[in-house]
Protein backbone atom coordinates (compact mmCIF):
# COMPACT_ATOMS: atom_id res chain seq x y z
CA UNK A 1 0.00 0.00 0.00
CA UNK A 2 1.28 3.52 -0.87
CA UNK A 3 2.68 5.54 2.00
CA UNK A 4 0.15 8.27 3.09
CA UNK A 5 0.00 11.68 2.19
CA UNK A 6 0.12 14.88 4.36
CA UNK A 7 -1.71 18.07 3.62
CA UNK A 8 -1.50 21.12 5.75
CA UNK A 9 -3.65 23.87 5.56
CA UNK A 10 -3.39 27.48 7.29
CA UNK A 11 -5.71 30.28 7.35
CA UNK A 12 -3.97 32.98 5.43
CA UNK A 13 -6.27 34.97 5.09
CA UNK A 14 -9.92 35.33 6.97
CA UNK A 15 -12.27 32.45 6.75
CA UNK A 16 -10.00 30.71 3.74
CA UNK A 17 -7.31 27.91 3.98
CA UNK A 18 -5.06 27.76 2.03
CA UNK A 19 -2.72 24.19 1.30
CA UNK A 20 1.01 25.09 1.51
CA UNK A 21 2.08 20.67 2.41
CA UNK A 22 4.90 21.36 -0.24
CA UNK A 23 6.71 23.17 1.55
CA UNK A 24 6.10 21.20 4.98
CA UNK A 25 9.29 19.48 6.18
CA UNK A 26 9.04 18.27 9.36
CA UNK A 27 5.50 18.14 11.71
CA UNK A 28 4.84 17.53 15.34
CA UNK A 29 2.17 17.45 17.39
CA UNK A 30 0.98 15.36 20.92
CA UNK A 31 -3.01 14.79 22.16
CA UNK A 32 -3.81 13.91 25.85
CA UNK A 33 -7.16 12.91 27.60
CA UNK A 34 -8.04 14.95 30.45
CA UNK A 35 -9.06 13.31 33.44
CA UNK A 36 -9.85 13.65 37.57
CA UNK A 37 -6.44 12.64 38.31
CA UNK A 38 -4.94 14.06 35.26
CA UNK A 39 -6.23 18.20 34.64
CA UNK A 40 -6.73 19.20 31.34
CA UNK A 41 -3.49 20.35 29.08
CA UNK A 42 -3.04 22.40 25.75
CA UNK A 43 -1.79 19.88 22.92
CA UNK A 44 0.47 21.25 20.99
CA UNK A 45 2.42 21.23 17.26
CA UNK A 46 5.07 22.60 15.26
CA UNK A 47 5.46 23.19 11.86
CA UNK A 48 8.88 23.54 10.03
CA UNK A 49 8.09 25.23 6.61
CA UNK A 50 10.60 25.45 3.96
CA UNK A 51 11.36 29.32 3.02
CA UNK A 52 12.63 29.61 -0.41
CA UNK A 53 13.17 32.71 -1.89
CA UNK A 54 11.83 33.96 1.36
CA UNK A 55 8.53 33.39 0.73
CA UNK A 56 7.52 33.15 4.46
CA UNK A 57 9.68 36.07 5.84
CA UNK A 58 7.56 39.08 7.06
CA UNK A 59 7.70 42.22 5.37
CA UNK A 60 9.26 40.85 1.75
CA UNK A 61 6.89 42.10 -0.70
CA UNK A 62 4.64 38.97 -1.79
CA UNK A 63 5.74 36.72 1.15
CA UNK A 64 3.19 34.63 3.10
CA UNK A 65 1.75 36.24 6.12
CA UNK A 66 1.28 33.63 8.62
CA UNK A 67 -0.36 35.64 11.14
CA UNK A 68 -0.84 34.74 14.85
CA UNK A 69 -4.09 33.57 16.05
CA UNK A 70 -5.00 31.55 12.33
CA UNK A 71 -6.48 28.15 12.07
CA UNK A 72 -4.20 25.18 10.93
CA UNK A 73 -5.22 22.22 10.33
CA UNK A 74 -2.75 18.76 9.52
CA UNK A 75 -4.75 15.76 7.93
CA UNK A 76 -3.43 12.47 6.36
CA UNK A 77 -4.92 10.32 3.35
CA UNK A 78 -3.98 6.49 3.62
CA UNK A 79 -5.63 3.05 2.17
CA UNK A 80 -8.52 5.42 0.68
CA UNK A 81 -9.26 7.23 4.25
CA UNK A 82 -8.94 10.43 5.42
CA UNK A 83 -7.48 10.86 8.93
CA UNK A 84 -7.58 14.44 11.08
CA UNK A 85 -4.48 14.67 12.82
CA UNK A 86 -4.51 18.26 14.22
CA UNK A 87 -6.27 21.21 14.20
CA UNK A 88 -5.28 24.57 16.16
CA UNK A 89 -4.46 28.07 15.95
CA UNK A 90 -0.95 29.84 15.64
CA UNK A 91 0.56 30.45 18.62
CA UNK A 92 4.39 31.30 17.39
CA UNK A 93 6.43 31.72 14.27
CA UNK A 94 10.10 31.74 14.59
CA UNK A 95 12.08 33.11 11.67
CA UNK A 96 16.24 34.34 12.03
CA UNK A 97 16.21 36.95 8.88
CA UNK A 98 19.60 37.14 9.56
CA UNK A 99 21.11 34.05 8.27
CA UNK A 100 19.07 34.47 4.79
CA UNK A 101 16.41 34.22 3.22
CA UNK A 102 16.48 30.30 2.47
CA UNK A 103 16.06 29.81 6.42
CA UNK A 104 13.22 27.62 7.34
CA UNK A 105 9.92 28.70 9.27
CA UNK A 106 8.79 27.52 12.44
CA UNK A 107 5.51 27.61 13.22
CA UNK A 108 4.06 26.67 16.70
CA UNK A 109 0.60 25.73 17.23
CA UNK A 110 -1.62 25.46 20.55
CA UNK A 111 -4.84 23.57 20.01
CA UNK A 112 -8.30 23.80 21.70
CA UNK A 113 -7.44 23.53 25.30
CA UNK A 114 -5.56 26.76 24.55
CA UNK A 115 -8.82 28.37 23.98
CA UNK A 116 -10.49 27.15 27.09
CA UNK A 117 -7.53 28.29 29.53
CA UNK A 118 -7.79 31.76 27.83
CA UNK A 119 -12.06 32.22 27.98
CA UNK A 120 -13.12 33.81 30.65
CA UNK A 121 -17.09 32.83 31.53
CA UNK A 122 -19.58 33.96 33.78
CA UNK A 123 -23.09 31.48 34.28
CA UNK A 124 -26.48 31.87 35.69
CA UNK A 125 -27.02 29.80 38.12
CA UNK A 126 -27.94 25.88 37.01
CA UNK A 127 -30.80 23.82 38.89
CA UNK A 128 -31.03 19.87 38.01
CA UNK A 129 -29.11 20.24 35.11
CA UNK A 130 -27.86 17.30 33.31
CA UNK A 131 -23.57 17.02 32.84
CA UNK A 132 -23.80 17.15 29.26
CA UNK A 133 -26.21 19.89 29.54
CA UNK A 134 -23.96 22.11 31.40
CA UNK A 135 -21.19 21.03 29.45
CA UNK A 136 -22.71 22.61 26.08
CA UNK A 137 -23.24 25.75 28.51
CA UNK A 138 -19.61 25.95 29.02
CA UNK A 139 -18.50 25.15 25.67
CA UNK A 140 -20.63 28.01 24.00
CA UNK A 141 -20.32 30.49 26.38
CA UNK A 142 -16.36 29.99 25.40
CA UNK A 143 -17.22 30.31 22.11
CA UNK A 144 -16.14 26.56 21.16
CA UNK A 145 -17.45 26.04 17.57
CA UNK A 146 -17.09 22.20 17.67
CA UNK A 147 -18.14 19.90 20.89
CA UNK A 148 -19.53 16.76 21.78
CA UNK A 149 -20.22 14.71 24.77
CA UNK A 150 -21.87 11.37 25.82
CA UNK A 151 -25.35 10.58 27.20
CA UNK A 152 -24.33 11.33 30.58
CA UNK A 153 -27.24 10.56 33.60
CA UNK A 154 -25.68 12.47 36.08
CA UNK A 155 -27.53 15.33 37.14
CA UNK A 156 -25.93 18.71 39.08
CA UNK A 157 -28.00 19.82 41.76
CA UNK A 158 -26.84 23.61 41.58
CA UNK A 159 -24.31 25.12 39.16
CA UNK A 160 -22.72 28.09 37.94
CA UNK A 161 -19.24 29.88 37.52
CA UNK A 162 -18.10 33.87 37.82
CA UNK A 163 -15.54 34.97 35.91
CA UNK A 164 -13.07 32.01 35.85
CA UNK A 165 -11.59 30.34 32.74
CA UNK A 166 -13.77 27.34 30.44
CA UNK A 167 -10.24 25.11 31.90
CA UNK A 168 -11.16 25.48 35.35
CA UNK A 169 -14.69 25.16 34.65
CA UNK A 170 -14.17 21.93 32.28
CA UNK A 171 -12.15 20.78 35.04
CA UNK A 172 -14.87 21.20 38.13
CA UNK A 173 -17.04 19.02 36.04
CA UNK A 174 -14.38 16.14 34.55
CA UNK A 175 -13.52 15.75 38.05
CA UNK A 176 -17.40 15.65 39.62
CA UNK A 177 -18.17 12.41 37.64
CA UNK A 178 -14.44 10.98 37.22
CA UNK A 179 -15.38 11.91 32.94
CA UNK A 180 -12.71 12.15 30.27
CA UNK A 181 -11.90 15.12 28.11
CA UNK A 182 -9.62 15.45 25.04
CA UNK A 183 -9.99 17.95 21.95
CA UNK A 184 -9.32 15.38 18.35
CA UNK A 185 -7.41 16.27 15.45
CA UNK A 186 -10.51 18.03 14.09
CA UNK A 187 -10.69 20.29 16.87
CA UNK A 188 -13.68 19.16 18.81
CA UNK A 189 -13.96 19.27 22.38
CA UNK A 190 -15.48 15.80 23.15
CA UNK A 191 -16.28 14.72 26.58
CA UNK A 192 -16.83 11.10 27.61
CA UNK A 193 -18.08 9.37 30.53
CA UNK A 194 -16.55 7.80 33.70
CA UNK A 195 -16.79 4.04 31.50
CA UNK A 196 -15.41 5.32 28.45
CA UNK A 197 -11.49 3.86 27.25
CA UNK A 198 -12.23 1.91 30.64
CA UNK A 199 -14.02 -0.95 29.93
CA UNK A 200 -13.02 -3.76 26.74
CA UNK A 201 -14.16 -2.58 23.43
CA UNK A 202 -12.81 -4.11 20.24
CA UNK A 203 -9.01 -2.82 19.30
CA UNK A 204 -7.77 -1.46 16.43
CA UNK A 205 -4.84 -3.20 16.09
CA UNK A 206 -3.02 -6.19 17.56
CA UNK A 207 0.88 -5.00 18.11
CA UNK A 208 3.76 -7.49 18.66
CA UNK A 209 6.79 -4.98 16.84
CA UNK A 210 7.99 -2.48 18.53
CA UNK A 211 10.27 0.38 17.53
CA UNK A 212 10.74 1.25 21.71
CA UNK A 213 9.00 -0.91 24.48
CA UNK A 214 8.74 0.38 28.02
CA UNK A 215 6.43 -1.40 30.92
CA UNK A 216 5.79 0.72 34.04
CA UNK A 217 4.66 -0.40 37.24
CA UNK A 218 5.03 2.62 40.01
CA UNK A 219 3.32 4.36 42.39
CA UNK A 220 2.38 8.12 40.81
CA UNK A 221 -0.94 7.81 40.86
CA UNK A 222 -1.75 5.56 43.93
CA UNK A 223 -4.78 6.18 45.99
CA UNK A 224 -4.84 4.80 49.21
CA UNK A 225 -6.90 7.88 50.69
CA UNK A 226 -9.10 10.26 49.23
CA UNK A 227 -11.08 12.85 50.79
CA UNK A 228 -13.66 14.67 48.77
CA UNK A 229 -15.18 17.87 50.31
CA UNK A 230 -18.29 20.09 49.14
CA UNK A 231 -20.69 22.81 50.33
CA UNK A 232 -24.17 21.69 50.66
CA UNK A 233 -26.24 24.15 50.31
CA UNK A 234 -30.03 25.10 50.99
CA UNK A 235 -32.96 26.74 49.28
CA UNK A 236 -34.14 29.59 51.14
CA UNK A 237 -38.22 29.48 50.61
CA UNK A 238 -38.87 33.23 51.46
CA UNK A 239 -37.67 36.27 49.82
CA UNK A 240 -34.27 38.12 51.03
CA UNK A 241 -32.60 41.04 50.38
CA UNK A 242 -29.49 39.71 48.44
CA UNK A 243 -28.10 43.19 47.28
CA UNK A 244 -28.35 46.49 48.31
CA UNK A 245 -26.62 50.03 47.19
CA UNK A 246 -25.38 52.93 49.84
CA UNK A 247 -24.97 56.04 49.66
CA UNK A 248 -27.01 57.59 46.50
CA UNK A 249 -25.83 58.46 43.26
CA UNK A 250 -27.39 60.34 40.49
CA UNK A 251 -28.71 59.51 37.35
CA UNK A 252 -28.67 62.09 34.97
CA UNK A 253 -31.77 63.36 33.27
CA UNK A 254 -33.04 61.75 29.87
CA UNK A 255 -29.44 59.46 30.80
CA UNK A 256 -28.33 56.35 32.15
CA UNK A 257 -25.81 54.52 34.83
CA UNK A 258 -25.21 51.29 34.57
CA UNK A 259 -23.41 48.67 37.71
CA UNK A 260 -22.61 45.16 38.86
CA UNK A 261 -24.48 43.97 41.97
CA UNK A 262 -23.15 40.99 44.05
CA UNK A 263 -25.65 38.86 45.81
CA UNK A 264 -24.79 38.56 49.46
CA UNK A 265 -25.87 35.89 52.09
CA UNK A 266 -28.63 37.92 54.29
CA UNK A 267 -26.60 35.28 56.99
CA UNK A 268 -23.56 36.28 56.36
CA UNK A 269 -23.08 39.42 54.60
CA UNK A 270 -19.30 38.87 54.24
CA UNK A 271 -20.08 36.04 51.75
CA UNK A 272 -21.14 35.47 48.07
CA UNK A 273 -24.15 33.51 47.42
CA UNK A 274 -26.00 32.10 44.55
CA UNK A 275 -29.91 32.97 43.84
CA UNK A 276 -32.45 30.58 42.13
CA UNK A 277 -34.78 33.78 40.98
CA UNK A 278 -34.91 37.44 41.85
CA UNK A 279 -38.07 39.50 42.68
CA UNK A 280 -39.10 42.01 40.42
CA UNK A 281 -38.32 45.15 41.84
CA UNK A 282 -41.38 47.14 42.87
CA UNK A 283 -41.05 50.85 42.63
CA UNK A 284 -40.43 53.19 45.70
CA UNK A 285 -40.54 49.89 47.18
CA UNK A 286 -36.83 48.71 45.79
CA UNK A 287 -36.12 51.48 44.21
CA UNK A 288 -36.76 55.69 44.82
CA UNK A 289 -35.35 58.64 43.03
CA UNK A 290 -35.77 62.13 44.06
CA UNK A 291 -34.54 65.56 43.48
CA UNK A 292 -32.69 65.25 46.51
CA UNK A 293 -29.87 63.15 47.78
CA UNK A 294 -32.06 62.81 50.96
CA UNK A 295 -35.04 61.69 49.40
CA UNK A 296 -37.33 64.89 49.48
CA UNK A 297 -38.53 67.15 46.38
CA UNK A 298 -39.73 65.81 43.08
CA UNK A 299 -40.90 62.09 42.98
CA UNK A 300 -38.85 60.78 39.67
CA UNK A 301 -39.46 57.03 40.87
CA UNK A 302 -42.02 57.05 38.04
CA UNK A 303 -39.58 58.20 35.77
CA UNK A 304 -36.82 55.53 36.15
CA UNK A 305 -36.87 52.58 33.97
CA UNK A 306 -35.24 49.45 35.14
CA UNK A 307 -33.28 46.58 32.84
CA UNK A 308 -31.48 43.71 35.07
CA UNK A 309 -29.65 40.33 34.01
CA UNK A 310 -28.91 38.06 36.38
CA UNK A 311 -25.55 35.94 36.80
CA UNK A 312 -25.32 32.79 39.26
CA UNK A 313 -24.14 35.57 42.27
CA UNK A 314 -24.23 38.74 40.21
CA UNK A 315 -26.67 40.98 38.49
CA UNK A 316 -25.91 43.49 35.80
CA UNK A 317 -28.43 46.79 36.08
CA UNK A 318 -29.16 49.60 33.76
CA UNK A 319 -31.42 52.21 34.92
CA UNK A 320 -33.07 54.89 32.33
CA UNK A 321 -33.83 58.28 33.42
CA UNK A 322 -37.01 59.33 31.34
CA UNK A 323 -37.22 63.15 32.90
CA UNK A 324 -35.18 65.68 31.72
CA UNK A 325 -33.92 66.42 35.07
CA UNK A 326 -31.46 65.03 37.09
CA UNK A 327 -32.28 62.28 39.80
CA UNK A 328 -30.81 60.90 43.00
CA UNK A 329 -31.33 57.44 43.39
CA UNK A 330 -31.62 57.03 47.21
CA UNK A 331 -32.84 53.47 47.19
CA UNK A 332 -32.03 50.39 45.59
CA UNK A 333 -31.83 46.60 46.61
CA UNK A 334 -32.55 43.23 45.33
CA UNK A 335 -34.67 40.52 46.80
CA UNK A 336 -34.56 37.23 45.78
CA UNK A 337 -34.40 33.62 46.98
CA UNK A 338 -31.10 32.75 47.75
CA UNK A 339 -28.84 29.43 48.15
CA UNK A 340 -27.74 29.21 51.66
CA UNK A 341 -24.54 27.53 52.27
CA UNK A 342 -24.70 24.89 54.88
CA UNK A 343 -21.15 23.24 56.82
CA UNK A 344 -18.95 22.31 54.62
CA UNK A 345 -19.05 18.05 53.92
CA UNK A 346 -16.43 15.88 53.49
CA UNK A 347 -15.94 11.95 53.08
CA UNK A 348 -12.50 10.38 53.20
CA UNK A 349 -11.96 6.85 52.52
CA UNK A 350 -8.22 4.93 53.52
CA UNK A 351 -6.82 1.67 52.30
CA UNK A 352 -4.44 1.11 55.50
CA UNK A 353 -3.00 -1.99 53.67
CA UNK A 354 -2.16 0.49 51.09
CA UNK A 355 -0.82 2.78 52.73
CA UNK A 356 1.43 -0.20 54.94
CA UNK A 357 3.12 -1.41 51.70
CA UNK A 358 3.16 2.13 49.76
CA UNK A 359 2.98 4.96 52.24
CA UNK A 360 0.13 7.43 52.56
CA UNK A 361 -0.96 9.16 48.88
CA UNK A 362 -3.43 11.10 49.18
CA UNK A 363 -6.46 13.19 46.82
CA UNK A 364 -8.08 15.92 48.01
CA UNK A 365 -11.02 16.80 45.65
CA UNK A 366 -12.97 20.15 46.33
CA UNK A 367 -16.14 20.64 43.95
CA UNK A 368 -19.06 22.57 44.60
CA UNK A 369 -21.04 20.28 41.70
CA UNK A 370 -21.47 17.21 44.30
CA UNK A 371 -23.73 17.66 46.87
CA UNK A 372 -25.26 13.98 47.72
CA UNK A 373 -23.31 12.56 50.35
CA UNK A 374 -23.91 9.16 48.83
CA UNK A 375 -22.89 10.01 45.64
CA UNK A 376 -19.79 11.78 47.40
CA UNK A 377 -19.07 8.68 49.62
CA UNK A 378 -19.36 6.00 46.56
CA UNK A 379 -16.99 8.47 44.72
CA UNK A 380 -14.01 8.54 47.56
CA UNK A 381 -14.92 4.70 47.52
CA UNK A 382 -14.28 3.84 43.65
CA UNK A 383 -11.36 6.10 44.03
CA UNK A 384 -9.55 4.02 46.57
CA UNK A 385 -10.58 0.76 45.45
CA UNK A 386 -9.21 1.50 41.81
CA UNK A 387 -6.28 2.84 42.65
CA UNK A 388 -4.89 1.33 45.84
CA UNK A 389 -2.35 -0.65 44.75
CA UNK A 390 -0.10 0.26 41.37
CA UNK A 391 -1.43 1.00 38.02
CA UNK A 392 0.51 -0.68 35.28
CA UNK A 393 1.17 1.62 31.68
CA UNK A 394 3.02 0.80 28.65
CA UNK A 395 5.03 3.18 26.25
CA UNK A 396 5.23 1.93 23.06
CA UNK A 397 6.95 3.64 20.27
CA UNK A 398 6.09 3.04 16.48
CA UNK A 399 7.23 3.99 13.01
CA UNK A 400 5.74 3.64 10.02
CA UNK A 401 3.34 0.98 11.20
CA UNK A 402 0.93 3.87 9.84
CA UNK A 403 -2.44 1.68 10.19
CA UNK A 404 -1.53 1.68 14.00
CA UNK A 405 -0.49 5.14 13.87
CA UNK A 406 -3.39 7.02 12.06
CA UNK A 407 -5.70 4.93 13.46
CA UNK A 408 -4.42 5.00 17.19
CA UNK A 409 -5.89 8.44 18.90
CA UNK A 410 -6.33 9.10 22.04
CA UNK A 411 -9.52 6.88 24.00
CA UNK A 412 -8.71 3.92 21.02
CA UNK A 413 -7.80 0.73 22.27
CA UNK A 414 -4.95 -1.23 20.93
CA UNK A 415 -4.06 -5.00 21.45
CA UNK A 416 -0.63 -5.26 22.47
CA UNK A 417 1.06 -8.50 22.90
CA UNK A 418 4.56 -9.14 23.34
CA UNK A 419 5.77 -12.97 24.65
CA UNK A 420 9.32 -11.74 26.41
CA UNK A 421 7.57 -9.69 29.29
CA UNK A 422 4.12 -11.79 29.13
CA UNK A 423 1.82 -9.20 28.11
CA UNK A 424 -0.42 -10.07 26.19
CA UNK A 425 -4.25 -7.78 26.88
CA UNK A 426 -6.04 -4.51 25.59
CA UNK A 427 -4.97 -1.46 26.16
CA UNK A 428 -6.13 2.39 26.34
CA UNK A 429 -4.41 5.27 24.00
CA UNK A 430 -4.10 8.03 27.16
CA UNK A 431 -1.49 10.61 25.14
CA UNK A 432 0.56 9.95 21.68
CA UNK A 433 2.99 12.21 20.83
CA UNK A 434 4.04 11.84 16.66
CA UNK A 435 7.41 13.24 14.68
CA UNK A 436 7.03 13.28 10.99
CA UNK A 437 9.99 14.21 8.84
CA UNK A 438 9.51 14.18 5.46
CA UNK A 439 13.10 15.09 4.40
CA UNK A 440 14.96 12.33 2.25
CA UNK A 441 11.54 9.72 2.19
CA UNK A 442 8.96 9.70 4.98
CA UNK A 443 9.53 8.84 8.64
CA UNK A 444 6.72 8.74 11.13
CA UNK A 445 7.56 7.82 14.38
CA UNK A 446 4.83 7.69 17.47
CA UNK A 447 4.94 7.35 21.08
CA UNK A 448 2.02 6.15 22.65
CA UNK A 449 1.01 6.01 26.54
CA UNK A 450 -1.26 3.26 27.07
CA UNK A 451 -3.26 2.40 30.42
CA UNK A 452 -4.58 -1.10 31.39
CA UNK A 453 -8.29 -0.99 30.80
CA UNK A 454 -10.03 -1.08 34.20
CA UNK A 455 -13.15 -1.39 34.07
CA UNK A 456 -13.66 -5.26 32.88
CA UNK A 457 -15.75 -6.21 35.59
CA UNK A 458 -17.66 -3.40 36.41
CA UNK A 459 -21.61 -4.11 35.94
CA UNK A 460 -22.22 -1.74 33.23
CA UNK A 461 -25.92 -1.14 31.86
CA UNK A 462 -26.70 -1.53 28.32
CA UNK A 463 -23.78 -3.68 28.09
CA UNK A 464 -24.41 -7.05 26.35
CA UNK A 465 -21.07 -8.59 27.80
CA UNK A 466 -20.67 -6.25 30.97
CA UNK A 467 -24.82 -5.60 31.78
CA UNK A 468 -25.24 -9.35 33.11
CA UNK A 469 -25.47 -9.99 36.59
CA UNK A 470 -23.37 -13.30 36.69
CA UNK A 471 -21.73 -12.95 40.09
CA UNK A 472 -18.75 -11.67 38.27
CA UNK A 473 -19.61 -8.15 38.20
CA UNK A 474 -19.78 -5.07 40.76
CA UNK A 475 -21.31 -2.11 40.70
CA UNK A 476 -19.69 0.82 38.99
CA UNK A 477 -20.58 4.13 40.28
Amino acid sequence: MPDPVYALAIELTPNSMTTVSSDVLRATYTRTIATALRPLQADNAMFELRNEGGKYTTGRNGAVQLAIGRDIQFTATYGGSAFNLFFGRVDRVRRQPLTGDNTNVVVEVVGGGDRLSRAVITTPLFTNINAGSLFTEIMTRANVASFFSDALTDTIPYAWFRDVSARFATDQLIRSGDYRMYVDGAGTVRLRSRYWATTSGTAISSLTEFFSLNINTDTREVINEAKINTIPREQITSPSTIAYISPPFTVPGSGSVGFWLQFLDPFNISQNVPVTSLVTPVASQDYYAAANSDGTGTNYTANISLTMATFGETAVVSLFNGSGNTAYLSRFQLRGYPLRALSPLGVRTENVSSQNVYGKHGFDLDNALIQDYAYIRDYSSNLVSQYKDPVDSIEIGLVNDFTSILMGDVGTTLSIVHSISNVASSWAVQNTSHDISLVDGLRHQTDFRFDRLTGANLFTLDSATLGTLDGSGVLAL
